[in-house]
């Protein structure tokens, strides 16, 4: 039988991480996703492939905008994006579609590669605090990335580029659409908007502008899987939006496993209340799809996030709302208002 799990932003420049990946216990048989960001460095990206390859009987994995960042003077992150899938195909890592078949189910597997672009954002802005940055200003991809002619980051000509490059994938896909009986497709960036919380619930407000793809978001919708899974933004995620599942289980950095571990935790990846520094870590990949089991597992895991939108609605028109943790941060004008999380949606005391 077969059995796959997922997991993305796996950081192994984090020393933590890497210790992570080096103690995960072989599974003979199981297949994982890796979506997105291993490392920035070529030859720790390499070494994590090595580990995860006597791990797993089959490994699947698409670039994350941390891979592409750019360490040699000259090389574009195209040039790197190209390097790193020869490197993956070298060491047995699956970059395009992989079909997964048990006694009595199969399904087929598909990444699908994307970047952001600030046009992804369709909220209106954060009004009435004044301090907050703007996403090309924190964020590293607009320093260490670098693009050939014509791609440009302050437009969406490299998300455009990248969409395009799943052209294959989606017409093997048709091809062999009926022949399986589950489709799992996974990215690293988003696919679509409602799969982040609102700006107002985030420590950087702009951060949207700089997370997901709406190029991406008809790639997918167009497939129509029965599950993306995604990765980037850090938030544990499970939810269903016009008949497709969208997962996110992010191991993403240790210190947030400390600040925030709620809106990291999923299913098996999550650090037991009864956990001590002095345990082995248990945080594990999330189950996704078990052949001898029905396939994609029907449940919907717990999360944070995710289970904030099940009670209530998205509401990106309060802007001039912060809960107390970002609140902090800004300085607030004339209008502004701080508010629970759990009393931003309305109607609640003006």
């Amino acid at each position: 039988e077969k059995r796959l799990f997922a997991i993305s932003d796996i950081h192994v420049d984090d020393e933590k991480n890497m210790r992570w990946v080096k103690n995960l216990a072989p599974k003979e048989g199981d297949c994982l996703i890796v979506a997105g960001d291993v490392s920035d460095r070529l030859e720790r990206i390499e070494a994590t492939f090595e580990l995860l390859k006597k791990k797993y009987s089959q490994v699947m994995y698409c670039p994350g905008n941390h891979c592409l960042w750019t360490t040699e003077e000259k090389e574009t992150s195209i040039e790197k994006f190209e390097k790193i899938m020869k490197l993956a195909e070298r060491i047995g890592i699956i970059t395009e579609i992989k079909v997964l078949k048990g006694k009595n189910r199969s399904c087929v597997v598909a990444p699908l590669q994307s970047w952001h672009h600030a046009s992804f954002d369709s909220e209106p802005p954060i009004t009435q605090w004044k301090g907050i940055p703007s996403a090309r200003f924190v964020m590293t991809d607009y320093r260490r990335c670098k693009w050939p002619h014509p791609l440009r980051d302050d437009d969406s000509s490299i998300a455009a580029y990248m969409d395009k490059l799943n052209l294959p994938t989606e017409n093997k896909l048709k091809q062999i659409w009926d022949q399986v009986d589950d489709h799992i497709t996974f990215s690293h960036f988003l696919p679509r908007i409602e799969l982040i919380p609102e700006k107002r619930y985030l420590f950087l407000p702009t951060l949207i502008q700089a997370v997901g793809s709406r190029y991406l978001g008809e790639t997918v919708k167009r497939i129509t899987p029965d599950v993306h899974i995604f990765g980037h933004s850090h938030v544990a995620w499970d939810a269903t939006y016009d008949g497709i599942r969208y997962i996110q289980a992010a191991l993403g950095y240790s210190s947030e496993w400390v600040q925030r571990p709620i809106s990291m935790s999923i299913g098996s990846l999550r650090i037991p209340e009864s956990h001590n520094h002095h345990q082995e870590d248990a945080r594990q990949p999330l189950l996704i799809w078990d052949s001898a089991n029905g396939g994609i597992v029907p449940e919907t895991y717990p999360t944070r996030w995710s289970d904030h939108y099940r009670r209530f609605p998205r509401v990106p028109e309060l802007t001039h709302v912060l809960p107390p943790y970002s609140a902090s941060i800004y300085r607030p004008l004339p209008g502004s208002k701080v508010l629970d999380v759990e009393e931003h949606v309305p109607p609640f005391s003006s």
